[in-house]
């Protein structure tokens, strides 16, 4: 019985649709979002009213141990577009490398050029 309450503690929603992962995430409070990750691994990250998804505040934030943890649990796809269109991979990146002059540059250009090869990996397994 407990477990059913802190479940539904954790997907509840305040009036913008936000859960506790989302402000977590937004936050930048890494261990918390991995708490929530870990606590309820079956959630399936709905978006906001913003259409910001759990996974898309992580990459934004820059939170890459959370990131990982809502990759391996999450069940909505990566691709899902959130605010401007934009995917969590491409939140990841803007938060990178913020000022691009290239805006035809694709993420994965981004990333070989900086030598990011940790990066690389991550977005040629998701």
């Amino acid at each position: 019985m407990e477990e059913y309450y802190n479940e539904t503690l954790m997907r509840m929603t305040a009036e913008n649709g936000d859960t506790a992962l989302h402000m977590a995430a937004r936050s930048r409070h890494q261990d918390v979002a991995r708490i929530l990750v870990k606590e309820d691994p079956e959630f399936e990250c709905p978006s906001n009213k913003a259409w910001e998804i759990p996974l898309y505040l992580a990459a934004e934030s820059g939170l890459r141990e959370a990131l990982s943890e809502i990759l391996d649990s999450c069940k909505q796809p990566t691709s899902s577009a959130g605010p401007l269109n934009r995917t969590p991979l491409h939140a990841k990146v803007i938060q990178e490398h913020t000022g691009s002059e290239n805006d035809w540059t694709t993420e994965i250009h981004i990333e070989a050029s900086a030598g990011k090869i940790d990066v690389l990996h991550e977005l040629l397994n998701h």
